[in-house]
């Protein structure tokens, strides 16, 4: 026992920090904070329908919407796309066939023909290759 008189009697030191949040001002930044936000959200949702009104949108509901119904899928083999498949193919590729080994036009406008591709090799190793940015049209000069 401590004798009378001594420092026995005064509040013994709190043993942690001491708050520095006030719970009254807490309170007051939450109860801004949502009003605030309730603020902000009233803004945006009125803006909105006044931006809506005035271009004459009308709310679309999705069971209002008349999407068209895209065309059923064309079969390979079916009465629409007869040929199969490796018939598609066997026709690609005479017709590549055909072009890589005739001569003809690639574009008469333009006067641009092509020619057979084992011509176009022995030309290119007889004249050798444009310049890059040289036209074609004096790579026979």
């Amino acid at each position: 026992m401590q004798p009378e008189g001594s420092d026995s009697m005064l509040p013994e030191a709190p043993k942690h920090a001491p708050s520095e949040v006030r719970g009254r001002g807490f309170l007051i930044f939450l109860i801004g904070l949502v009003f605030f936000g309730f603020a902000v959200h009233l803004t945006v949702y009125y803006s909105y329908r006044a931006i809506r009104a005035g271009l004459g949108l009308k709310p679309a509901s999705p069971l209002q919407l008349q999407l068209p119904v895209p065309p059923d899928p064309q079969q390979e083999g079916s009465a629409v796309h007869p040929n199969l498949p490796w018939t598609d193919l066997a026709e690609l590729h005479a017709q590549e066939r055909e072009r890589l080994t005739s001569y003809g036009w690639a574009d008469r406008a333009a006067g641009a023909v092509h020619i057979p591709i084992e011509r176009a090799k022995k030309l290119v190793l007889e004249r050798g290759l444009a310049p890059r940015g040289a036209s074609s049209s004096n790579q026979g000069e």
